[in-house]
């Protein structure tokens, strides 16, 4: 079926008085045995009055994505905080290490040993991952504010740091 003709088809039965609606299938009725180019601009310079190009360039711009946008921006968020708290954990894996093996260990030297290649490898996979993975990660962290947590978790412990020069016991 002609491209014209399921144009037709699609407004027809349809209780439409619009007087642009019926001139326009009037047009079509006559273009259609010209190319679909030639007959969308005969069209466009009936209705417009010869200001087709503009009309048609106009129709023409690039839509945008927000959902490709606001992926970016969650990828980058994601990926930003992760670093931040790796950064952390490698600071925390030297800097309260125990020094002997009698020594007790610490908390943060044991978080470090243990979320350290968790969180390398969802950096990675951000990196180096493919689409599916990084969405299906992307939406993990950003499910029930989980990146947020974190990035609030880092950002508190850091200021502790910077404050105090060591973080207080906790008792």
């Amino acid at each position: 079926m002609h491209p014209l003709d399921q144009l037709r088809n699609f407004f027809a039965g349809t209780d439409c008085e619009c007087p642009l609606y019926k001139s326009g299938i009037t047009i079509v009725e006559r273009v259609k045995h010209l190319p679909i180019t030639a007959g969308v601009s005969c069209f466009l310079n009936t209705m417009n009055g010869g200001f087709s190009r503009t009309i048609f360039s106009a129709a023409m711009v690039k839509p945008k994505h927000p959902y490709i946008r606001r992926f970016r921006e969650d990828e980058m968020l994601c990926f930003r905080v992760l670093t931040d708290y790796l950064h952390l954990l490698e600071d925390w894996k030297v800097r309260y290490a125990p020094k002997t093996p009698e020594d007790a260990l610490d908390d943060r030297f044991v978080e470090a040993c243990q979320m350290h290649c968790h969180i390398e490898y969802m950096a990675d996979v951000l990196t180096v991952g493919d689409l599916e993975e990084r969405v299906a990660l992307v939406d993990e962290l950003m499910k029930e504010g989980k990146i947020t947590f974190l990035q609030e978790y880092t950002t508190r412990k850091k200021k502790e740091v910077a404050h105090h020069g060591e973080e207080p016991e906790i008792a």
